[in-house]
């Protein structure tokens, strides 16, 4: 029997990969290729409709993140008794190192960027895959000190069956992806799936209030809790962890947060308090999420394009320390955007784009938001809203998918259109 392959993109190319080294014949599928795409040579038929996909010739199917819950291939195959797998359920099945897993609505590939940070600074072999760009499945090796740090999404978590992370971590949950999984409850019960096969010679990092409501027997640890706290200047970790929060690498008190859930992980996979100190001032945070762009005019220009939901937008307003201006908008993820409080810390002028900027602009109307369509009008019209000593701030609080492939995309436009106007 063999495996179908769904999704040809960066996932299911790492899939194909995977079954070509091993042997392992297998099928591909896409919605939107009529030939068979480059990476999947070994694939022995290549299918784009689901009435083309015949269950009995498979053994198993592994799908990529984000393809529609119910798409009909899925729902043809599960229907017919095939297991549908999460490629990080499949990864791990063949991974013979330890699994630190972290995932959250917001943090969370700042939160694995640490872990990964103070682990491999400290010598271990450590690999950062995941959600955050590098599927798991392309890491995998037989080595037993192999440490994954591994950044899960919800997508991914809808199908996982025995993915077991030695240390699981659960930053936040926020109303997130909504329009995805039909509803909050959906979207949280995927996010607690992480701990669902643990068993007692596992760690389970949560934060207050979620004891109650995490699956699995594994141990718990409460963060901020009575293990793992901060007293004074000094981030403690019972009964011999003790960091200078002066050490902790990037502002604000979520990534304080961030740093606290990171350390514990790291500390229970034996990182000193020691070596922490020393390796965390060279940590310099992730592209996309707060990041310094430049100065243009005496305005300072901040790419926080990561933010693609309001809990994350509402962590960079509170953030700022001075004058800003913010952009919102994007693609309607079906969050309730009066959840927004800019009146924590109002900013100068709020700029609105793209499917987003009627409901935004109907939410904040007390600021008087400033409408517009395209993102870079939205861009041109916060530099000039901004005045000397302000911040223009794209904060979105969106998916970016309405005019961008992937947030990472408006955030390089972001940063184009930067260079485009301080060059002219």
């Amino acid at each position: 029997m063999r495996t179908l392959v769904i999704g040809t993109g960066i996932t299911g190319r790492a899939v194909a990969a995977f079954l070509t080294g091993r042997g392992e014949p297998f099928d591909s599928y896409d919605d939107n290729h009529k030939t068979k795409p480059e990476g999947f040579e070994a694939s022995l038929q290549h299918i784009f409709m689901p009435e083309l996909v015949d269950p009995k010739r498979y053994s198993r199917a592994v799908v990529s993140p984000g393809l529609p819950r119910q798409h009909p291939v899925t729902m043809r195959l599960l229907n017919a008794g095939v297991p549908v797998l999460a490629e990080i359920e499949l990864a791990f099945r063949h991974a013979a190192g330890p699994v630190v897993a972290i995932t959250g609505s917001n943090g969370k590939s700042t939160t694995a960027c640490m872990v990964h940070h103070l682990l491999s600074g400290a010598g271990r072999r450590a690999s950062l895959c995941g959600n955050i760009g590098v599927p798991f499945i392309s890491r995998v090796d037989d080595d037993p000190d192999h440490c994954y740090v591994v950044e899960v999404s919800s997508f991914q978590l809808e199908r996982v069956e025995t993915f077991k992370p030695k240390v699981a971590v659960l930053l936040n949950i926020s109303p997130d992806h909504l329009d995805w999984h039909g509803g909050f409850e959906n979207y949280a019960a995927a996010k607690l799936r992480l701990f669902a096969a643990q068993t007692e010679e596992d760690l389970a990092l949560i934060p207050p209030d979620f004891s109650m409501q995490i699956p699995g027997e594994g141990t718990q640890v409460v963060i901020p809790g009575p293990d793992v706290q901060m007293r004074k200047s000094d981030l403690v970790i019972l009964p011999d962890f003790s960091l200078p929060l002066e050490k902790l690498p990037l502002p604000g008190p979520h990534n304080r947060l961030n740093a606290m859930f990171a350390c514990c992980a790291a500390h229970l996979l034996g990182i000193t308090d020691h070596q922490a100190e020393d390796l965390f001032p060279d940590f310099r945070g992730l592209e996309h999420r707060m990041e310094r762009v430049g100065v243009l005019d005496g305005r300072v220009w901040i790419n926080d394009t990561k933010a693609t939901n309001v809990q994350a937008c509402q962590a960079a307003v509170e953030s700022m320390q001075q004058s800003y201006v913010i952009i919102l908008g994007g693609c309607d993820k079906g969050e309730d955007f009066n959840e927004l409080k800019l009146e924590k810390n109002p900013p100068r002028a709020v700029v609105t784009y793209g499917e987003t900027a009627d409901k935004l602009c109907a939410a904040l109307a007390d600021f008087k938001p400033h409408k517009t369509h395209l993102f870079r009008d939205a861009c041109m019209a916060a530099q000039r809203l901004a005045r000397t000593g302000d911040t223009v701030l794209l904060s979105p609080a969106c998916a970016s998918f309405d005019q961008f492939d992937n947030f990472g995309k408006r955030g390089k436009e972001f940063k184009r259109i930067f260079e485009e106007l301080a060059s002219t």
